[in-house]
């Protein structure tokens, strides 16, 4: 089915979901303090060290629906207003004021909403990103807390060399957030120590997640040969959990190196592993290779894969060419030489296929390479083809912003 296009939803990031009373943070039943200042913080800290509470920190924007949808949905739930009241200082805190935009900057927050958790010396001991319902939030968040409790005791054990080495594996996963550098040596030095008997031990399956994310560990040489193991020992979330990580650690490598072989590991040893059903292997595949040639700016690597892909499969699937297009358009629009190829596939499916879609897409497309003449031509052909007063709203959309970019506003 072909997506439409929408040039407004095309020009902005995120899709916004405003409610009746979208215009103000909706009331919540959590005891939310407002923090604007540094002066406002040093009273939140006040507030942690006399009560012996961690600090909840709710980070938002005014324009973030999602934001807007916790607050109904979520925060104004008894139990979880409850939770938060009883065990935290919660805060609300406008990531686009000049103090939050220091706050994102020193946790590396990039995403909203986002819920951090810092202890009362403004250690991170965990966040969650974006919308959750309320069951997995208040998991997360009593995970969070736990594992927080449990670091002060780790911590003099550490100092004094008396951690087991479960401990160990805890303390390392506990202080990964707030001190990479330590966790890192700590993790280091406990990988030298563990051997085949410790990859079937329960207790060190969430520190091999975090910690063992390569595919040249013998952990991973373990995972592999005996994943169902793995699975029973360890259960499905950090079995999950581990080959995602392993995955997306892969991937991001052989995109930072341009390393075809790790590509090839990703493909021909993590995704069968991960992917349970063996008939979703090929697309999985497909989509892991136009991410790496799409990153690497290779618009000929990419184009045969989508070709070699076609050929195999794609000739079964309704609107190929155009969702192929669509996606270019969608998660590289910066790279010049895949527009191109997505505009060559374009007008290609013009020619046997007219569509107000086709010919949205193609206008938008050409906007983006500045062939600004060109996308007005295509964008009035969206328009005498639309089927309805949305299409032709849409149409003229297009045509306006087409004009803008042309003119430099």
């Amino acid at each position: 089915m072909k997506i439409l296009i929408n040039p407004l939803l095309l020009s902005i990031c995120l899709l916004f979901t405003f409610f009746s009373n979208a215009s103000t943070q909706s009331e919540t039943k959590v005891n939310f303090i407002n923090v604007n200042s540094s002066e406002e913080w040093e009273t939140i800290l006040d507030k942690a060290n006399l009560s012996g509470r961690l600090i909840f920190v709710d980070v938002y924007t005014d324009w973030c629906g999602y934001c807007k949808m916790m607050d109904k949905d979520v925060f104004s739930d008894s139990e979880v207003a409850g939770y938060l009241n009883d065990n935290f200082v919660s805060v609300k805190l406008d990531a686009e004021t000049e103090f939050g935009a220091s706050f994102t900057q020193t946790y590396q927050i990039e995403g909203y909403p986002t819920y951090v958790f810092l202890d009362k010396d403004e250690n991170l001991t965990g966040s969650i990103g974006g919308y959750n319902k309320k069951e997995p939030f208040l998991n997360q968040s009593k995970t969070i807390q736990d594992k927080s409790d449990l670091l002060p005791e780790l911590k003099k054990k550490y100092e004094k060399g008396e951690l087991t080495q479960e401990e160990t594996a805890q303390f390392a996963v506990l202080i990964k957030d707030s001190n990479s550098d330590l966790a890192k040596v700590v993790a280091e030095e406990l990988m030298l120590k563990l051997d085949a008997k410790d990859f079937k031990n329960s207790e060190y399956a969430e520190f091999f997640k975090v910690f063992a994310a390569n595919t040249e560990t013998e952990f991973f040489d373990y995972v592999k040969n005996n994943k169902e193991e793995f699975k029973a020992n360890a259960g499905d979330e950090n079995f999950s959990g581990y080959l995602e990580n392993v995955y997306n650690a892969t991937l991001a490598a052989a995109i930072m190196e341009n390393d075809i072989n790790k590509l090839s590991v990703v493909t021909e040893e993590v995704l069968p592993i991960y992917i349970e059903n063996s008939s979703e292997l090929p697309q999985a595949k497909f989509v892991t290779e136009k991410l790496y040639y799409g990153n690497v700016q290779d618009a000929e690597g990419y184009a045969a894969v989508v070709q070699k892909y076609y050929a195999s499969t794609g000739k079964n699937e309704e609107d190929f060419w155009y969702n192929q297009s669509y996606e270019i358009v969608e998660d590289f629009a910066t790279v010049s030489s895949l527009i191109d190829l997505s505009i060559t596939w374009l007008d290609n499916l013009v020619k046997s296929e007219e569509d107000y879609e086709t010919y949205a897409l193609y206008a938008y497309t050409q906007g983006i390479k500045g062939d600004y003449e060109d996308a007005k031509l295509k964008a009035e052909k969206a328009k005498s083809l639309a089927r309805n007063e949305e299409q032709k709203q849409m149409a003229d959309d297009l045509l306006e912003m087409i004009s803008e970019a042309a003119s430099g506003n």
